[in-house]
């Protein structure tokens, strides 16, 4: 995960994904600030938690 600024808003993340081997997958953009990450690769959802521990699923498209 990768923090970025951006005008007129705090932060948002950048979730990297990659293989086993190291090769890049796919990317995308939350705006939430995550920690505790797991990722289910049977249902492709990445769970997380916040600093309020509240959980965040995310669906993730486009993975084998």
């Amino acid at each position: 995960m990768e923090n970025i600024e951006t005008p007129g808003s705090s932060f948002i993340v950048k979730v990297k994904f990659f293989d086993w081997d190291g090769n890049y997958i796919k990317s995308f953009f939350i705006k939430e600030s995550l920690f505790n990450i797991a990722f289910d690769d049977r249902t492709n959802t990445l769970i997380a938690q916040d600093n309020n521990n509240y959980l965040y699923k995310y669906k993730v498209k486009g993975l084998k």
